[in-house]
């Protein structure tokens, strides 16, 4: 018994602060993250970073020109070219024969 306590006699016991940090971190990490989350809602963050998506690259991307108007509402910077009853679409723009 005496070998025991020699040992162990003038040091803290630290059996239980590795998991104590852990469990610490982990806590501040969870708080961080439903702060942000909290922010995002109350500030409209989400929507705010997703709407050049839902209107400007999907103009982009449906009619070619991120100014572009559907027929309906003038056509305007529209790329789509009637030639009789049909469309031609120009992706890249060439001189066409």
């Amino acid at each position: 018994m005496a070998s025991l306590n020699r040992r162990h006699s003038g040091k803290p016991a630290e059996s239980g602060q590795a998991l104590t940090e852990y469990v610490l971190l982990v806590a501040l990490i969870a708080l961080a993250y439903l702060l942000v989350v909290r922010q995002f809602r109350a500030l409209q963050l989400a929507d705010r970073l997703l709407d050049p998506i839902r209107e400007r690259y999907a103009t982009i991307y449906r009619f070619g020109h991120p100014q572009a108007k559907p027929p309906e509402e003038g056509g305007a910077f529209h790329p789509r070219i009637p030639q009789g009853n049909t469309i031609r679409l120009f992706i890249n723009p060439r001189e066409t024969q």
